[in-house]
């Protein structure tokens, strides 16, 4: 019987030898799979990706940015984080009548899919002629802007902001009075102009 007893213990430990090396373990069953004719061959791996919507752990330091509004007009340029997801600026050359320039910070304090901000801006557009007549301007604002922005801070964002403008605005318009000619050049000066931007930023990079 103790005969016995051995040559049975035995056969289980070779059997839990065989398991263990076999590739139909659950360790081995990650890197092999069995072909229709019963031979095991290798498979690579395949690591899980990201989730797109996945928090934000990595900084990526450049993006762009296209956006559109009023008094902004259409405005490309290029976003910084400057080392961290919370905050970023961005610069963009402006155009709607005339060329300018513009600049911002956007404070983006959540790590939501749907997040709101908050946005300080600032530019300039340079001389333009109004269409239809003689007469020409130029501005300068400062946007304050609450906004929603959907996307990921370190991925994409698409955004829509709104609040007001701090707006001047010069012209000048060249007229003639019995054969003098002048130019006269009125300005305005509107503290809570409407102000709203649609736009998109991309960020690129390891």
């Amino acid at each position: 019987m103790r005969r016995a007893f051995l040559s049975q213990l035995s056969v289980a430990l070779l059997l839990l030898v065989a398991v263990e090396a076999s590739p139909s373990s659950v360790q081995a069953q990650q890197r092999w799979a069995k072909t229709p004719e019963g031979e095991w061959y290798a498979v690579e791996e395949q690591r899980e990706q990201p989730p797109v919507f996945g928090a934000d752990t990595k900084v990526r330091l450049f993006g762009v940015t296209l956006l559109g509004g009023i008094p902004d007009g259409i405005a490309p340029g290029i976003s910084v984080h400057p080392g961290t997801n919370l905050l970023h600026f961005d610069v963009a050359v402006t155009s709607l009548l005339s060329f300018g320039v513009r600049a911002g910070v956007t404070f983006d304090l959540f790590d939501w899919v749907l997040a709101p901000t908050l946005t300080v801006a600032g530019g300039y557009s340079a001389w333009a002629k109004i269409p239809s007549t003689t007469t020409q301007y130029q501005l300068y604002y400062v946007n304050i802007q609450p906004g929603l922005e959907l996307g990921r801070r370190s991925r994409f964002r698409v955004f829509v902001r709104a609040g007001y403008s701090h707006l001047w605005a010069g012209g000048r318009s060249p007229s003639t009075f019995q054969g003098l000619q002048a130019t006269s050049q009125p300005s305005v000066r509107i503290n809570l102009f409407p102000t709203v931007n649609l736009g998109v930023t991309g960020y690129f990079g390891q």
